[in-house]
């Protein structure tokens, strides 16, 4: 096998374990979505801060999950977030977020992981692509 095969396979490669990465988030997604639908109905219930981005992605389904959790998991990292210039987030979502038992917010780490994998996986993918686009001239 010549090196140029080669490198086209491990590029393959990589696109493939991305797409099964892919199957595997959207499985997580199924999976989970019923805690998400009672979490956020809660959250709201609540009268809590959610971020426009928060409550514009709940309508996209699986295209946007991960953007879906991202603010929930910055308030379960105690990340400093603003509502506008100047005025952070009320300390009332932070503290609702670590009140929760971990069994609530445990799915919403696997989303993230699941995300953190695939955005590497296709990050590489194109990476490979593009050396071996360079190295074998297409």
């Amino acid at each position: 096998m010549s090196t140029e095969h080669f490198s086209f396979l491990i590029v393959v490669v990589f696109v493939i374990f991305f797409f099964i990465a892919t199957i595997y988030a959207y499985y997580l997604y199924k999976k989970h979505l019923n805690n998400y639908e009672n979490f956020f109905k809660q959250y709201r219930q609540d009268g809590l801060y959610i971020d426009s981005i928060s409550n514009l992605s709940s309508n996209f389904g699986f295209v946007l999950y991960y953007l879906k959790i991202a603010f929930f998991v910055r308030l379960l990292q105690d990340k400093k977030m603003y509502v506008e210039k100047g005025k952070l987030v009320d300390k009332a979502c932070y503290e609702y977020m670590h009140n929760l038992p971990k069994e609530k917010t445990a799915w919403m780490w696997s989303w993230r992981q699941t995300h953190f994998i695939q955005a590497f996986l296709f990050f590489i993918s194109l990476i490979l692509g593009f050396l071996h686009s360079i190295f074998y001239h297409y």
